[in-house]
């Protein structure tokens, strides 16, 4: 999240989901920071949430795991750029 007149402070959550995203991408000589890296790993994410709007039109998770799922899918997304 960036600062501004609403939030001067990053969450301290989604920062520490930050690092240990980059850590993860860091394991495998890889780094979130690459511009093309990060616009894979959001795909990645976005690819996701079609799977889990897929396993819940199939009844193999309920309507609200799907929305909890993809919100934390989402907060990935939102990571990325406190790298």
């Amino acid at each position: 999240m960036t600062s501004g007149p609403d939030r001067d402070v990053p969450d301290t959550s989604l920062q520490r989901l930050a690092e240990h995203l980059e850590l993860t991408y860091n394991e495998a000589d890889q780094t979130l920071t690459d511009p093309r890296t990060a616009a894979a790993f959001r795909t990645a994410m976005d690819w996701a949430v079609q799977v889990m709007a897929g396993a819940q039109a199939q009844d193999l998770i309920g309507e609200e795991q799907q929305k909890a799922l993809a919100a934390l899918l989402a907060g990935s997304k939102e990571a990325v750029p406190l790298i």
